[in-house]
């Protein structure tokens, strides 16, 4: 609110500036606050002519009010204060800029540390730990996290997962051995790596048709034919990644940026890619006047006109079939032979299928296989 004594004050303590209304020169930050054009009439204390004065815009209040209430707000008025008034919500700043200066990984995966350090910073809080730093990390905050999220009943893989962006703190701040590497020092369990049923899914045509746009039908024939994830298949670009016997996947489009290859091995396969090649022209499968978001969005809106809500079982399916086309016999999971029953050869056969089938789908261990494969 505009008040006589706010503009009293600023002509005796500014009257020079107040004379050239034009100079610029602010009093203050909070514009809102402004009349656009202000006329102010007062007279001088010999009484002698009445000044006339034309404000554009006046700043309603001094400098040295200005930085004293800035000062007020921030917490700024000593270095004892400004640790007095430092928050988690400062913690949550500086991992976002820890973050930002440490881009590991693909941009799902940035994506995903940055959201649980967030988490991370404000369960601290909650927890009573204040004015932290991200050097500031130790195994007693680890330990009261993980208490914490057990009492929660968190599941195993997403305790495992938090965990390991907390040895990725720990390691950004010159501290890889703070946090433990064996996660069973922290009462966690192992993660159970195998299926106890199928989830492998068709392609269903009928469901297929239902698509209207061919970019999106395109992407998710590529998800069911390489067993591609959603991401690697909305960006494929034939281009760059059909080269004779085998197609390869650029590390900006795949999870944990891993850059890999798989063999194309049969008749419908190229066919398919060059019916991609044909509609991407060039490009890849997102049209030229979407980007990457409108599309994943648009390819989502697009799967639950059909009734589907996740294509991930399309992988399985790749898995099951790549199982059978190396080893001879189906997978576990599809009905096949326990790997304890197989003798030794077949278990050397067994063992090599499942490394390339992992290297296939973007996994680094043989040991997730099992959740495409079963044991």
């Amino acid at each position: 609110m505009l008040y006589w004594k706010h503009l009293q004050r600023a002509v005796v303590l500014y009257p020079r500036q107040l004379s050239n209304p034009w100079k610029k020169r602010p009093l203050h930050n909070n514009p809102s606050l402004l009349p656009n054009i202000l006329s102010v009439t007062g007279a001088d204390d010999d009484g002698h002519q009445t000044r006339n004065l034309e404000l554009c815009r006046l700043r309603l209040y001094t400098k040295r009010c200005s930085q004293s209430r800035q000062k007020t707000h921030l917490g700024l008025h000593s270095s004892r204060d400004c640790c007095r008034h430092s928050t988690v919500k400062d913690l949550n700043y500086q991992l976002l800029k820890l973050c930002r200066d440490n881009r590991d990984g693909g941009y799902s995966t940035q994506a995903t540390r940055r959201r649980i350090l967030d988490l991370i910073a404000n369960q601290l809080r909650q927890l009573g730990f204040r004015r932290m730093q991200p050097k500031s990390l130790k195994p007693k905050h680890v330990d009261a996290l993980v208490s914490f999220w057990k009492d929660q009943g968190i599941g195993v893989g997403t305790l495992k997962n938090r965990l390991s962006v907390l040895r990725w703190w720990a390691r950004k701040v010159n501290k890889p051995s703070l946090i433990a590497s064996d996660n069973s020092v922290y009462g966690i369990d192992k993660r159970q790596y195998f299926a106890k049923e199928s989830k492998a899914q068709d392609l269903n045509e009928s469901k297929l048709s239902r698509i209207s746009d061919p970019y999106v039908r395109l992407s998710i024939r590529l998800q069911a034919a390489f067993g591609l994830r959603r991401e690697e298949a909305i960006k494929f670009s034939p281009g760059y990644a059909i080269k004779g016997d085998h197609i390869r996947l650029k590390s900006s489009w795949t999870k944990g940026g891993r850059a890999r290859i798989v063999p194309i091995r049969t008749d419908d396969q190229r066919r398919l890619l060059e019916e991609v090649r044909n509609l991407a022209k060039g490009g890849a499968l997102i049209p030229p006047d979407r980007n990457y978001v409108e599309q994943l969005h648009r390819y989502e809106r697009q799967l639950r006109i059909a009734g589907r809500e996740k294509l991930h079982g399309l992988r399985h399916a790749y898995a099951q079939r790549r199982y059978e086309q190396l080893t001879g016999w189906k997978a576990p999971a599809a009905g096949g032979p326990a790997a304890k029953s197989l003798n030794d050869d077949q278990r050397a056969l067994d063992k090599g299928a499942r490394l390339t089938i992992s290297r296939e789908l973007g996994h680094s261990r043989e040991q997730i296989s099992a959740v495409y494969l079963g044991r």
